[in-house]
């Protein structure tokens, strides 16, 4: 609100010349860094799992016990 400017969201009913408003967009603006931050510590640790020699995922099924079940 320094230059005046203010955000209204029809659809989603934010309107940040409010003070509900306002804490409501503060809210949302947390969450999305908070996201942020857990795809950076998934990326990460991914990235050291791989470096360990682990690939992640399912381990391979005995090919016999497939056949077996089939």
């Amino acid at each position: 609100m320094e230059r005046g400017a203010a955000f209204v969201s029809l659809n989603d009913n934010i309107d940040t010349t409010t003070a509900a408003g306002k804490a409501m967009f503060g809210m949302l603006a947390v969450f999305a860094e908070f996201e942020r931050m857990i795809v950076e510590r998934t990326k990460e640790e991914l990235a050291a799992s791989k470096a360990r020699g682990c690939n992640g995922g399912r381990p391979k099924m005995d090919q016999r016990k497939v056949e077996k079940a089939l």
